[in-house]
Order: structure tokens, then sequence, then C-alpha cells
């Protein structure tokens, strides 16, 4: 690749890297993987730059390449055996290591923006389906377009689920207010 081709995707990728590292924090569920994810992709778009085609959404782009990784570091784990310890005290001491570094799941990283108490819960409360595209759509301003891109998604069922989701956070946040009164 020549120096003139990595800088134009030097200079594309980085407006999108704040929603692509958003996008793996969902995808992987921890910054660990979210940050080895998101590296992955980048990797595999710097080796594909040549192919990409100039003027089509390169955020979908990226994201399609991301959930790609995703599935494939999925299928990799799930035919890798399990290790296991001789020793048991070690499983517990790396049970408790574990549980003492755990981080914020990717929605609580999502709705950590979200400034509204009442709003992040009643978006925490939703079916996962309905927050993803919600989120998507409010939180990360794609089009409905582009989330049925990144999603691998009929647009219809993009446009269903964020009709849907949008019904239930009004009815969610409607709720409380209707028990106080």
């Amino acid at each position: 690749m020549d120096a003139d081709l990595a800088d134009t995707f030097d200079h594309d990728v980085r407006d999108h890297l704040d929603v692509l590292h958003r996008g793996a924090l969902r995808l992987a569920r921890n910054r660990a993987d979210a940050e080895e994810l998101l590296q992955e992709t980048l990797l595999k778009a710097f080796a594909g730059f040549e192919a990409f085609e100039p003027g089509t959404n390169l955020r979908a782009w990226l994201f399609r390449i991301m959930t790609n990784t995703h599935i494939g570091n999925y299928r990799k784990s799930v035919r890798r055996p399990e290790f296991l310890c001789d020793d048991v005290s070690t499983v517990g001491a790396a049970r408790r290591v574990r549980s003492a570094e755990a981080v914020r799941s990717a929605e609580a990283e999502v709705l950590a923006f979200v400034p509204d108490d009442s709003v992040a819960s009643a978006l925490a409360g939703l079916p996962e389906q309905f927050r993803e595209v919600l989120c998507y759509a409010a939180i990360d301003g794609y089009s409905c377009r582009e989330i049925a891109e990144m999603m691998h998604t009929p647009m219809g069922t993009v446009l269903s689920r964020l009709h849907r989701g949008r019904t239930l956070l009004r009815a969610a946040l409607a709720a409380p207010t209707a028990v106080a009164a």
C-alpha cells in the first residue's frame, strides 16, 4: 500500500473511531475484548482498503468488517477447548481477580452518554433488539439505511424495530409518572 493510500485511510477512519469503539463495546461486552476487536477490525480494514470503493459508506464497511470479525472470533472460541487448572486454589484466585476487574457492559457504556437516569434505565430495560437499533439511531446518529447495512438486516425490520423500540421507550417513561400521579 502506498503512503498516500495509508494517509487517506488514517484520515478517513479517524473520524469513525469513537463510534467504532462504542460498537465494539456493544459486541464484545467488555473493554479489553472491545479494544482487541477494534484493533483487529482496523488491521483488516487497512489490509483491504484498496478494495474499498470511494464514495460509498465507509462507516458501514468498517462495521461489517467488525461484525464479521466478531462472529469469526466467537466461532473460534466455541471450538477452542476450555483450559482447566490442576490446582484448585489457582482457579479460585483467577475467579476473584476476574470479578474484581469486571468492567461495565457495553450497554452501561452507551447509557453513560444518556444524561437522564430515567431515560437511561428505561432504555436499559428494553429488549436488546430494540435497544440496539435505538442506540444506533438516537445516540450514534445512524440513518435507518446505515443501521440495516451494519446489522445485515432488512430495512423494514430496522424501521419496525425502531418504531417498536420508541413505543416501548415512551411507555416505559410514561409508567413512572402515571404511578406518581
